[in-house]
């Protein structure tokens, strides 16, 4: 207004500048200049999402993927927020054979946290020992987890003890005390009577003097009984004569039999026995 002269006016302008601000969530921080103030249409410098400990980055709030950024062609203010995820580790439970695992065999576990319980079962016939890490106890619970691990549940097949014995008049011939996995055939052993006797049954009726036991499942003595032997001893005449006390005696072997006589017939007399023993009694 008012114009008394010639002039000139030249408008001035400035380019629009934008704040860039990188954040991250609290399991984490930024390294790189933030927030940066970019012209419009320029490209901010690199920034990286770096994890605290134990975690992981996972993504920017925008969906990029890359830890280390460049935002280029800023043409507006904005805030980029870097996520992260606590690590997580497998922990698996397994058998090295003659049992089975009782609850969940592959888990999935935060940092520092805490397996559910599995328990080690054993087969039929056999016995846990101990876990790969040393714990003696059937049911494990790992706690603060801090690195994929696997845990073998150690188990043994049962052993038994079998016995053979002899009563007083025999032996054994074989291998007297036999250490036999569960199910499983010991080595045959024979019963020996002593001279003079013969074996008559096992104690637990098996009638066979060499004998095999099969599919052990427990400890086990088995004792073989023995008789004396016994013998008929018989006496009898040859004609004109009668023998007076008992004629058919069961003797025990080595023991003697009771008296017998020979009496002749009327108008004999005794000569002799068969065995040349001259005396009639």
């Amino acid at each position: 207004t008012n114009v008394t002269d010639d002039a000139t006016y030249t408008a001035q302008f400035a380019i629009n500048q934008y704040a860039v601000t990188f954040t991250a969530d609290g399991h984490g921080s930024i390294v790189g200049p933030t927030p940066q103030t970019i012209d419009h249409g320029g490209n901010c410098m690199p920034v990286t999402a770096t994890p605290a400990a134990d975690y992981h980055f996972t993504q920017w709030d925008d969906g990029d993927l890359n830890a280390t950024r460049t935002v280029t062609n800023v043409t507006d203010d904005a805030t980029y927020t870097a996520q992260f995820a606590i690590n997580q580790y497998t922990v698996t439970f397994r058998t090295g054979g003659y049992g089975s695992i009782a609850g969940t065999a592959s888990q999935t576990i935060d940092h520092g946290g805490n397996c559910t319980p599995v328990t080690a079962n054993p087969d039929a016939g056999c016995h846990f020992i101990q876990w790969s890490d040393g714990s003696p106890n059937a049911t494990l619970t790992v706690t603060n987890v801090t690195g994929d691990a696997t845990y073998t549940a150690q188990f043994a097949i049962n052993q038994y003890t079998v016995t053979f014995n002899a009563d007083p008049h025999g032996a054994i011939n074989g291998t007297l005390s036999q250490t036999v996995d569960h199910g499983g055939t010991t080595t045959a052993v024979t019963a020996m009577p002593a001279p003079g006797y013969h074996f008559t049954q096992w104690d637990d009726g098996n009638l066979n003097a060499t004998r095999i036991v099969t599919n052990v499942t427990d400890n086990a003595t088995h004792t073989a009984q023995f008789a004396i032997n016994q013998y008929t001893v018989t006496f009898s005449v040859s004609g004109h004569g009668s023998i007076t006390g008992e004629a058919s005696q069961m003797v025990d072997h080595g023991a003697n039999c009771t008296p017998v006589t020979a009496t002749p017939d009327a108008g004999y007399h005794f000569d002799q026995w068969s065995d040349s023993n001259p005396n009639a009694t």
